[in-house]
């Protein structure tokens, strides 16, 4: 990672480090994100992205006054899906909203992924597939815009 970190600064490219904590930590996930990346700046790797999956309101306000205070340079935090419901995300959205530095979401496989399967199986045509996808991604992005109410 840390000659990853050295190559970005050095060829001028970003770089955006995933969090993803396994399913057998025994840490809370926000606990687990957070240390992860504490750690991450303790090594002297300075993202210039993070992307990161739901996790509790104090995870959130945690994880970006580390990063405030780490790497004011940092550009910002994404949220990850990890293929969770839309309902669900809409939900952990709800814990992002009003921190500045996260700026949106890359979620494709909850968007993209029920569709894709059926699609694949011969259970949906290619119209049916658009649909399913657009309505998907209209269900997150109304989640997303509604994050604070």
């Amino acid at each position: 990672m840390r000659e990853l970190y050295e190559a970005c600064c050095v060829t001028g490219h970003e770089l955006l480090l995933e969090i993803i904590p396994p399913a057998d930590d025994p840490l809370e996930p926000g606990e687990s994100v957070c240390r992860s990346a504490e750690r991450v700046y303790e090594l002297g790797i300075k993202p210039d992205w993070w992307k990161i999956p739901c996790m509790p309101r104090a995870s959130v306000q945690r994880l970006a006054a580390t990063v405030e205070q780490r790497a004011p340079h940092c550009k910002g935090i994404v949220v990850l899906g990890l293929d969770a419901p839309i309902d669900e995300l809409g939900e952990g959205f709800k814990a992002f909203a009003g921190i500045e530095r996260v700026k949106g979401f890359a979620v494709g496989r909850s968007i993209f992924g029920k569709p894709a399967q059926a699609w694949l199986a011969g259970a949906l045509n290619d119209d049916e597939l658009r649909s399913q996808v657009a309505q998907n991604y209209d269900a997150v992005i109304d989640h997303w815009q509604n994050r604070e109410r």
